[in-house]
């Protein structure tokens, strides 16, 4: 893990039996930053029975990779919540209350 957010995160996870994802080499992303090089994004988490990416990140993170994060989920069309880890669980609790999981 690159930080004590994705510990926290990834305990919480376990705790709540939500399957999880670091795989680098299967969820990597290619964007095009604003010089139009091609850049690879490595999101920190997959949740495969969601179908969701969680990139947490303080504020300073947050604002310098939004271009970033923004071009990925246009262009693959997938969802990524990002942001501190108290609005990450938020996010996936909203979505699991209204998806019926595999058991």
């Amino acid at each position: 893990m690159d930080s004590r957010w994705e510990v926290a995160l990834a305990k919480w996870m376990d705790s709540e039996g939500i399957k999880w994802d670091r795989s680098r080499k299967r969820h990597m992303l290619i964007w095009v930053d604003e010089n139009g090089d091609e850049r690879k994004y490595f999101p920190d988490f997959y949740l495969p029975d969601l179908n969701i990416y969680l990139d947490p990140k303080n504020d300073y993170y947050l604002q310098r990779d939004l271009p970033k994060l923004k071009y990925v989920m246009n262009a693959y069309n997938v969802k990524i919540f990002y942001g501190d880890v108290g609005s990450i669980k938020k996010d996936i609790d909203k979505i699991r209350a209204s998806v019926i999981l595999p058991a």
